[in-house]
């Protein structure tokens, strides 16, 4: 069984309310809402979540702000932009961008998107680690063969 998507959104009533009509039914779902900076800085960074959602809503200096806060405290998640922002996806505080018109459907295709993208990354993560131990074993298995 597949643990629960864990989905934070960030933004005005009008998109985290978006966010919310796509993530029912919630039995498998978790759903955490920031509406402003302060909820945001208030949420504790042990909460891990899957995907954050982080509407464009505000000004773009601020919008930069939220970005970088959520990098800084939750840098494993992928971050979907609803909304037209002058940033681009090449920035790498953002991993895709819906349209703010996005049906809940897709909304939640695009969050699921995410979800596989973040496990594949946390996967290629593991393997990496791995490997390097299993390089750092045998090199020091060649190192104490030498040494005999």
């Amino acid at each position: 069984m597949s643990r629960k998507l864990r989905v934070l959104a960030v933004g005005s009533a009008k998109g985290t309310d978006l966010v919310e009509a796509a993530m029912l039914p919630r039995d498998r779902s978790s759903l955490s809402i920031a509406r402003d900076c302060r909820e945001l800085i208030s949420i504790q960074p042990d909460d891990r979540f899957a995907v954050i959602v982080l509407e464009v809503s505000t000004t773009d200096p601020e919008l930069k702000w939220k970005a970088e806060h959520i990098r800084r405290k939750w840098p494993d998640s992928q971050v979907l932009l609803i909304g037209i922002s002058t940033h681009c996806l090449e920035d790498p505080l953002y991993d895709d961008r819906v349209h703010p018109d996005v049906e809940p459907a897709k909304l939640l295709a695009a969050i699921e998107r995410l979800r596989a993208r973040k496990r594949w990354v946390e996967q290629a993560k593991e393997m990496q680690s791995r490997q390097a131990e299993c390089d750092s074993a045998n090199v020091s298995g060649v190192i104490g063969f030498r040494n005999l």
